[in-house]
């Protein structure tokens, strides 16, 4: 499956002969199918069927393309991070290998697991080694995303995935010492609860 922007690939056009052009028929996220020239696509002219311009009428109960509504933004920037390779970020999400699950190049199916963006939340991955998909996203706040990153230490403690950094607030212990604790091969556990040594005084 090759993709470009909201558009992917369904097979060559072979109605439209036209020398020294290709023509391939796409299907937008939309999903409108229609006919366009392989080159528009991969010299990202292209990235949709036509819809990414209009800042009108609604589709599944939110607003199309080019609105802001939350969720669709939300959405949106995550196609945009995983494939259109002019979009800022790509390098650090589909430049690594990050995709989006088939199910959510749908925008319906994606609000159909996600629900509406809460206000103030932010659409995160819990394992930030993996795509986008149900079992791996969640709305978190911007603060909660910041400390997910590659550079967090992710662990699991009593069920839960959750960084270390906040880990450690939660429970007031000393991050420095628990860090360098995991770092040396403890388990999670007892990098947090094993009492600091303290070295008798002569």
């Amino acid at each position: 499956m090759t993709v470009f922007g909201r558009l992917t690939i369904i097979g060559e056009d072979k109605a439209q002969l036209k020398p020294g052009r290709v023509y391939v028929v796409v299907r937008c996220t939309c999903g409108t199918v229609k006919s366009v020239r392989k080159d528009a696509l991969t010299s990202g002219a292209t990235v949709s069927c036509g819809c990414k311009k209009s800042t009108h009428g609604l589709k599944h109960g939110h607003r199309r393309i080019g609105s802001k509504d939350p969720t669709y933004q939300a959405w949106d920037g995550m196609l945009q991070r995983c494939t259109n390779s002019k979009a800022p970020h790509f390098k650090s999400y589909g430049g690594r290998g990050i995709h989006v699950c088939d199910r959510w190049l749908n925008f319906s199916n994606f609000l159909g697991d996600m629900g509406d963006r809460p206000e103030g939340k932010e659409l995160n991955r819990i394992d930030n080694n993996l795509g986008y998909s149900k079992d791996n996203c969640n709305w978190v706040s911007r603060t909660d995303q910041l400390l997910n990153t590659r550079r967090t230490i992710m662990v699991r403690y009593q069920g839960e995935t959750v960084s270390l950094t906040k880990l450690c607030r939660r429970l007031g212990k000393d991050e420095v010492l628990v860090r360098q604790r995991h770092k040396n091969g403890w388990s999670v556990e007892n990098a947090l609860n094993t009492e600091r040594r303290l070295k008798k005084c002569l």
